[in-house]
């Protein structure tokens, strides 16, 4: 997100853009950024002619990014004449995420779509959600959120924005539902990659190993729970697809035991690991047989000694004198 509230350092850049853009899609490029979000909102009021260069940034700034397969999306409202609509539709941005429909009452919200929606390609709008009442700062119910969503659906708008986190458990529900109807489904929650290390201990040890876990798709935020020998060890929720915990496992019995780990997203769809087996091994034992001699030996005489070691882990080191 690129943002700014200073109209003069604003005026500054649509006066000499050339380098930002330039520099502005290398990075994105570099950092492999799917694109810009632009979100000027000068505290200033803006003439006329500001904000037609304003569009003719953005016009430029998004054919530079559709150069390299980036796209760019803007953040826009009526409250300053910064945001021409009527440029801003000709301009080549990909989507414009209306600020207007942070609205207190449905009928503000309303009309904010209407206006939107008779200026702006509807291909290009991005509805502007918020959680809460921006007079009051009481969370929307769920019949406000169900009914704002409803009409955003009507017209077949297929892009939100929401602020701000964390939602309430119906505004994920709800998402759930926008996402299937606009995008034609979420993609299945699968796992990606699954990792313990180590695995492998002597009896008596305490037990730290290292679970690495990946999922994809699937409707955040993510339920994972953690199983040692098939009984719950650990549960915590995340709304990342990325899961890594060091887990203190304490002084395990000797012989094998299980780990695994079971993901479940806000579909109550749920993933499970294969187990994993952590090793302990039984204190070592230490056998040692003479090969060549009696048990009569004398000064400077050679003997040949076995050493047999049983348990503990396979890599164990003996050292004689």
């Amino acid at each position: 997100m690129i943002i700014s509230a200073s109209l003069p350092n604003i005026e500054a850049l649509l006066e000499n853009h050339s380098g930002f853009i330039s520099e502005a899609v290398l990075t994105a490029l570099r950092l492999n950024y799917t694109g810009y979000n632009v979100d000027f909102e000068p505290t200033g009021e803006a003439n006329a002619s500001v904000a037609r260069e304003y569009a003719q940034f953005l016009n430029n700034f998004a054919d530079a990014l559709h150069v390299v397969g980036k796209k760019l999306s803007v953040d826009i409202a009526s409250w300053n004449t910064f945001w021409n609509y009527a440029a801003l539709a000709n301009t080549s941005v990909d989507t414009f995420y209306d600020m207007d429909t942070y609205a207190a009452s449905y009928a503000d919200f309303e009309s904010a779509l209407i206006y939107a929606n008779s200026t702006l390609p509807c291909s290009k709008i991005g509805v502007a959600l918020i959680t809460q009442n921006v007079n009051t700062g009481s969370p929307l119910s769920y019949e406000e959120v169900e009914e704002r969503f409803t009409l955003v659906e009507s017209y077949g708008i297929r892009r939100i924005a929401i602020w701000d986190m964390p939602l309430p458990a119906y505004w994920w529900n709800r998402t759930s539902s926008f996402l299937n109807i606009s995008l034609g489904g979420i993609p299945p929650l699968s796992l990606q990659g699954y990792t313990l290390t180590p695995t492998e201990f002597d009896a008596n040890q305490t037990v730290d190993t290292t679970l690495n876990l990946s999922v994809k798709g699937g409707l955040p935020p993510y339920l994972y729970e953690v199983f040692l020998d098939g009984k719950m060890l650990f549960a915590t929720t995340s709304p990342q697809t990325n899961f890594t915990l060091t887990l203190p496992l304490g002084a395990l019995g000797v012989g094998d035991h299980t780990l695994s780990v079971a993901v479940t997203d806000q579909e109550d769809t749920t993933v499970r690991t294969p187990n994993k087996t952590i090793e302990m091994n039984p204190d070592p034992q230490i056998t040692l047989h003479t090969a060549n001699t009696t048990n009569n030996l004398t000064l400077g005489e050679s003997v040949l000694l076995q050493v047999r070691v049983t348990g503990a882990h396979p890599h164990i080191r003996v050292h004689g004198t």
